[in-house]
């Protein structure tokens, strides 16, 4: 039987080497192994903790291994990977435990003698100054930040210029959270009041959100299927996704549109505040993805939504009460829940203004007078939030800025929340109104 050490070794290994998605990867673990509570918890926090930390670690081993990093063989990297993560940033385990343990992943996934060797000496130098993480100077800030929070540097210097060094100290900080579940109540079947009961009934704690009105917060973490249940009741969102909606603020009998749908969240929020009752185009460019929309909405009773595959950059027919541009971003509001994030390439997300700009400029054009275009994102970065909507308006006369409130608070038409300001997920929406 595999121990969840050695599942977190092949895991990681995994991650890295075969570029694998690290929340499937888990998921699939667990379900393969079968390991209980106790043994699932230590497996997952080891996992998430080595990526999550990874240039955090890797400056670590660097201090004590004379071998660069990129020569060192895969498996004895990962093995050190996990036991420095063990030792630096896991508690309740014992200094000779973790290093005796780690050595025998050497002795099992790796046949060259002195490897173990190898493995032992850097991590008790390791241990000895486990306190030490070897961060370079605060005068190169951007660099200190990247080592000391394990976030690309391109990402730590734009968090810097965007909103100075203490926010953006407080943002990477924050990515290390681990959100508690939000959901979304259907109150096309069922009362919030009502749900939060049920819930409790159950056993699963929760409270209303005090940010959107069919919010509900679960207190503790629950497994997915745990919901299962509840799934024509409800379904998992984001405060601020709930917020896009309310922003949005369709109503029955609207024709409106949801250009980059899928997995489906806000056309299913749309549908609820419509009262099942309208039209809803629900459309994506993957055509693949629409069966996620339309089984959920089946399950939720929904049926005004409409799935289409379709490109939103490209000349489409009709026009709409409203529109919703929840444009494809580098998600960097959701780090958090995403840990891959953190290591994106720059050059990977460049061109991603440029195809926002051409959703938001190709879908105003079918907003009827008077109707109502929301543009937004689950990013922080000012080229693809505010940058895009002052470009738009600069071009489009016909559209001026509508703030918007929720719950008895005002947000101002262009709203960036923050996850050091709230419980919700970074996200930017900008809420516009196209004149009669």
């Amino acid at each position: 039987m595999i121990t969840p050490r050695e599942a977190a070794f092949l895991t990681i290994q995994k991650a890295f080497k075969d570029d694998k998605y690290l929340n499937i990867e888990v998921s699939n673990t667990i379900n393969k192994y079968k390991f209980e509570e106790k043994d699932k918890s230590f497996y997952s926090a080891l996992v998430y903790g080595t990526y999550e930390r990874l240039l955090t670690i890797d400056n670590i081993i660097s201090h004590y291994s004379e071998t660069e990093l990129d020569k060192l063989d895969f498996n004895v990297l990962s093995a050190l990977r996990i036991g420095i993560c063990q030792s630096h940033f896991m508690d309740k385990i014992p200094d000779h435990a973790l290093v005796n343990e780690t050595v025998d992943l050497c002795e099992r996934f790796y046949a060259k003698k002195n490897s173990k060797h190898f493995v032992n000496a850097v991590l008790r130098a390791a241990v000895k100054e486990k306190n030490n993480w070897f961060l370079p100077s605060k005068t190169d800030l951007s660099k200190y930040l990247s080592i000391k929070y394990s976030v690309n540097e391109w990402i730590c210097s734009e968090w810097i210029n965007n909103y100075g060094k203490d926010i953006a100290e407080q943002l990477l900080a924050s990515t290390f959270s681990h959100p508690k579940i939000t959901i979304c109540v259907n109150t096309i079947r069922v009362s919030r009041e009502e749900l939060i009961k049920q819930l409790n009934d159950d056993g699963i704690k929760c409270e209303k959100s005090s940010i959107v009105p069919n919010g509900i917060l679960l207190l503790d973490n629950v497994p997915y299927e745990q919901l299962s249940k509840y799934e024509g009741l409800m379904f998992v969102q984001d405060e601020a996704s709930q917020l896009c909606c309310q922003a949005f603020d369709p109503k029955p009998n609207e024709s409106i549109m949801d250009a980059c749908a899928c997995p489906g969240g806000k056309s299913f929020g749309s549908a609820i505040k419509m009262q099942n009752k309208g039209r809803i185009d629900s459309c994506d460019l993957h055509i693949n993805k629409l069966s996620l929309i339309n089984s959920g909405a089946e399950k939720l009773g929904i049926d005004i939504i409409q799935t289409k595959a379709k490109n939103s950059t490209a000349p489409f027919v009709g026009t709409y009460d409203r529109i919703l541009c929840d444009v494809p971003c580098s998600g960097l509001g959701v780090i958090s829940k995403k840990p891959e994030i953190r290591y994106k390439k720059k050059e990977d997300i460049e061109k991603l203004p440029k195809v926002q700009a051409a959703i938001l400029h190709n879908c105003s054009e079918h907003v009827k007078a008077g109707g109502v275009l929301v543009y937004s994102t689950c990013t922080l970065r000012k080229q693809e939030n505010q940058d895009i909507i002052n470009q738009f308006l600069s071009e489009n006369d016909s559209f001026t800025l509508m703030d918007f409130s929720c719950e008895n608070k005002q947000y101002s038409a262009m709203t960036e929340l923050l996850p050091i300001n709230s419980t919700t997920d970074g996200f930017f929406i900008a809420k516009m109104i196209k004149k009669d």
